[in-house]
C-alpha cells in the first residue's frame, strides 16, 4: 500500500511541476496565460530588491537546514525514505514552487508591478 501511495504522490507531484513549467513558459513568453512577466506597472526598485532578497534567503535557509543529516534522520521518521530524494524532503519542492509562483503572480497584479529598474541616464 505504501509503494502505491508513494507512486501516486510521485505522479501528482510530477504533473503539478509540469503544469507549473508550462505556465511559466507562457508567463515568461507572453502567451496563453492571463498575466505575463511584463504586465502591470513598474514598482519601486527598493521593494523589488527586498522581495527578491527575501525569496532567495528563504530558499537558501530551507536548503541549508534540510541538507543536514540530523534533519534527514528526523524527517524519515515521518516520511518513508523512498519518498525523499536524498537531498531534501520531496514535498517541499512543489510547496516552494507554488509559493514563489504566487509571489510572482501577486507582484504582477498589485501596484508593485513588474520588477524592473530603469537604466535611462540621459
Amino acid at each position: 500500500m505504501g509503494r502505491v501511495l508513494g507512486f501516486i504522490y510521485g505522479v501528482i507531484a510530477y504533473a503539478g511541476f509540469m503544469a507549473w513549467m508550462v505556465y511559466m513558459i507562457g508567463f515568461l513568453g507572453h502567451f496563453a496565460v492571463p498575466i505575463s512577466v511584463d504586465s502591470g506597472s513598474v514598482g519601486p526598485i527598493g521593494t523589488a530588491i527586498l522581495i527578491n532578497f527575501l525569496m532567495v534567503s528563504i530558499f537558501a535557509i530551507q536548503h541549508t537546514i534540510m541538507a543536514r543529516p540530523a534533519f534527514k534522520q528526523w524527517w524519515t521518521q515521518f516520511i518513508p525514505k523512498a519518498l525523499t530524494n536524498g537531498r531534501e524532503p520531496s514535498w517541499f519542492g512543489p510547496i516552494w514552487i507554488n509559493y514563489s509562483g504566487e509571489l510572482v503572480a501577486l507582484s504582477s497584479t498589485t501596484r508593485l508591478g513588474r520588477w524592473a529598474a530603469s537604466t535611462d541616464i540621459s
